[in-house]
């Protein structure tokens, strides 16, 4: 019932999509993780892994599921809360030059923060 709610993401995964999603969360070379993430073709799967993601891994997998043409809206809303994106949006330059990882969180924050805008706004 709740599936035929507009923007909503089945939560269940079957057998074939719970190998494809430990393939990705479990999968230790950040290089194999982003091709495996562009090359999904399931917004399920997606969902799935922005939820089940070590966010302490780096900003470029999630990067990778923000950018897919497969990636729902709530998938981005919850990415939003997760990353804690305005935490991202008040970090000046001097703060991102800290970590070189800093300004592709920042860069994951914006997109996100453009996106989820968009979507209340149109």
């Amino acid at each position: 019932m709740l599936l035929d709610t507009l923007g909503s993401v089945r939560s269940v995964l079957l057998e074939q999509e719970e190998q494809q999603l430990d393939a990705i969360v479990y999968e230790e070379d950040m290089a194999v993780v982003y091709r495996r993430i562009e090359q999904l073709d399931s917004s399920v799967i997606l969902h799935a892994v922005v939820h089940q993601y070590n966010w302490d891994d780096g900003p470029e997998p999630m990067l990778a599921v923000a950018k897919h043409p497969l990636c729902l809206p709530i998938t981005k809303l919850d990415m939003y809360e997760l990353l804690e994106a305005d935490y991202w949006l008040a970090k000046g330059d001097q703060e991102l030059a800290e970590n070189e990882e800093y300004p592709r969180w920042k860069e994951l924050a914006l997109l996100l923060d453009h996106e989820c805008k968009g979507e209340h706004n149109g």
